[in-house]
């Protein structure tokens, strides 16, 4: 009987590992021109869905507590375009109002990054602002939050870095 019980158990468990390994392809992998709705057959309802003149983008993510984020955009005949993990340093970078002289507001930060992990208000240089936080993966390794501060016109004023406060054990910069 233990033998019986044992086999049911591995092969359970086997079963578990097979299917979380299968789920566990990376949409950034998909070809361009996957059908829209082969993507939602094999990863489901995007978070966001946000229609552009000849594009829409589609964003699924794992925030709050997930540090990924896949952005999709579709063209007019719904084929895949581009999908990219989008929770990254390079790609949060196009929001630094210093660097770029293409301004980001909430309802293109939304429709680019999906839901934030936190909308709270904050001080930046002490005045209070709504700021959206976004939890990442740093060099896909560091788990950080991006901190995307908005101005009264709803406008991108700073993006500021720091640990996910879930992982600082205080030995994070230790290597412990």
């Amino acid at each position: 009987m233990q033998k019986a019980t044992l086999f049911k158990t591995k092969l359970t468990l086997t079963l578990v590992v097979t299917a979380v390994l299968a789920g566990c392809t990376s949409m950034a992998s998909l070809p361009e021109g996957t059908p829209y709705q082969s993507v939602l057959g094999q990863y489901g309802t995007p978070n966001v869905q946000c229609d552009e003149a000849n594009m829409t983008l589609r964003v699924w993510s794992q925030q709050p507590m997930g540090y990924y984020a896949w952005r999709g955009i579709f063209d007019a005949n719904d084929q895949l375009v581009d999908m990219q993990q989008i929770l990254s340093d390079p790609a949060f970078a196009q929001l630094e109002p210093a660097t770029n002289h293409e301004r980001w507001d909430k309802e293109r930060v939304w429709c680019n990054f999906g839901p934030p992990a936190e909308q709270s208000r904050a001080p930046y240089v002490g005045v209070m602002m709504p700021v959206w936080t976004y939890r990442y993966k740093q060099n896909s390794v560091w788990p950080m939050m991006m901190n995307i501060f908005f101005d009264e016109q709803e406008q991108v004023h700073a993006i500021q870095r720091s640990m996910d406060p879930r992982d600082d054990d205080g030995l994070f910069w230790f290597g412990h």
